[in-house]
């Protein structure tokens, strides 16, 4: 009855993440109940509701998916009183997707809890591996990763007794990604190379192209830049041949990004400005946000603050024109450093607010650690230490719950830089030694590099 989560799109290489999921219209043959029969017309505006619902819901904007979730609604009163119990599954079903895509994750978890109750109750078991993983990708977006991990098993258990390779693989991705947050590289390659192997088996070249891609981001993650090019490359090479523009951009971005970290700049604009082509050409306007966002960031890094808020502005104006107010958010926290590299800490400052308010609106809880963690360093610069000291403890506990070792690491060297600003010595070597333990534990060779300068510098 129900199509397949697409991938979870693991973090992406700055500040934003996305997830893709597309939802197909059900078949004809999915909606042959008996119960329909008994008002054909009704049935027939439900589905007519219903797919409109999706198109909707396929557009992918904060706009249609609000749209979408209103006419799925309509759809689902249809179908109660009808009594076709598998289409009122099926709905239910996507109206919580649509609202994990708007970023209301309880709410999500609401639906497909309901959605589950009847599918059990039909006995279909497909389906049931299917929203029992994407519960488990709604409670890995909310932190909660070994309520993640029992939900990914229990799909994964069902998958394998009813022997179906691809959703196997789909959900082995998602348990590797559970990793890749907890930044245990071993065991998210792990899992990506079993889903791999399967993609393989059933000759599925999408998945393999996809999961290539994920590797990439894996080895991109823990720093091994050359293999993650590796990866990144044979992924490129497959999404051309597949002809997925879409995917071939994602794939340009992040060889893009290996290109930054390894400072060559220019080759890093060469490979976004492709990606960028590609994402206006089939109107990913998301997208596009996201992108001229990582070059708005090279720019910055470049010395040309104007040509990097020139930049900052369109993606401003297009995250607005589509009421993504996640991408809104991210685009105010980037044109704050560059205020923040202005020496204009006060402009900075408002805009690290306007960005906050956003972050928080959404559950955008990185982006929100992020963004006090900056607003903190912006507070330090004009000796508001208090202030300055609130908002990066904010940011640590978020890191902390969020279990980002490398953003817990940044604000505790930024708490040991104010409190050596004041004198306090010993506090402040006790956390700059703390940032290199866990730099150390995540192989951060550059962030060990600045913390050890930090500790010789007290």
């Amino acid at each position: 009855m129900y199509q397949k989560r697409s991938f979870i799109l693991f973090a992406s290489i700055v500040l934003v993440s996305q997830t893709v999921v597309t939802i197909v219209g059900q078949t004809e043959a999915s909606f042959a109940q008996s119960s329909t029969t008994r008002s054909p017309q009704t049935s027939a505006t439900a589905e007519k509701l219903y797919e409109e619902g999706i198109e909707l819901y396929n557009q992918g904007t904060p706009k249609s998916l609000r749209e979408a979730i209103f006419k799925l609604q309509e759809a689902l009163q249809l179908w109660r009183d009808i009594g076709n119990k598998e289409s009122e599954a099926n709905t239910i079903h996507d109206i919580g997707r649509a609202y994990f895509s708007l970023g209301n994750k309880q709410q999500a978890i609401n639906f497909y809890n309901q959605s589950l109750s009847l599918i059990r109750a039909l006995n279909d078991k497909k389906s049931e591996a299917i929203i029992l993983d994407d519960i488990g990708t709604t409670y890995l977006d909310l932190g909660e990763r070994q309520k993640a991990i029992e939900f990914y098993n229990q799909s994964l258990s069902i998958n394998r007794n009813l022997g179906n390779k691809f959703e196997q693989a789909i959900t082995l991705s998602h348990i590797a990604s559970v990793y890749y947050h907890s930044e245990d590289m071993a065991k998210s390659l792990e899992y990506l190379q079993e889903s791999l192997s399967l993609y393989r088996t059933i000759s599925d070249r999408n998945g393999e192209a996809y999961i290539l891609l994920i590797i990439g981001r894996t080895y991109d993650k823990f720093r091994q830049n050359q293999k993650a090019l590796e990866f990144y490359n044979q992924s490129l090479s497959m999404y051309r041949t597949l002809k997925d523009k879409a995917w071939e951009a994602t794939a340009l971005r992040n060889i893009g990004g290996i290109y930054k970290k390894l400072e060559e700049k220019q080759k890093a604009l060469e490979y976004y400005n492709q990606a960028l082509s590609l994402k206006r050409e089939i109107g990913q306007t998301a997208k596009v946000v996201n992108t001229l966002n990582l070059i708005g960031i090279i720019y910055d890094e470049l010395g040309q603050q104007q040509k990097a808020l020139e930049i900052y502005k369109e993606a401003l104006s297009l995250s607005r024109s589509i009421g993504d107010a996640e991408a809104e958010g991210n685009t105010l926290s980037n044109m704050a450093l560059v205020y923040d590299n202005l020496d204009d800490e006060l402009t900075a400052i408002g805009l690290y607010e306007e960005a906050l308010s956003l972050r928080r609106a959404t559950g955008d809880k990185y982006g929100e650690a992020v963004t006090l963690n900056n607003m903190g360093k912006a507070h330090w610069v004009l000796r508001n230490t208090q202030r300055a000291l609130e908002l990066y403890n904010q940011a640590l506990d978020l890191m902390r719950q969020l279990g980002s070792k490398e953003g817990e690491s940044s604000v505790l060297g930024n708490i040991g830089t104010l409190y050596s600003s004041v004198g306090e010595k010993e506090t402040s070597l006790e956390l700059f030694h703390q940032s290199l333990s866990q730099n150390r534990e995540i192989g951060d060779k550059e962030g060990e590099a600045v913390a050890l300068f930090n500790i010789a510098s007290v």
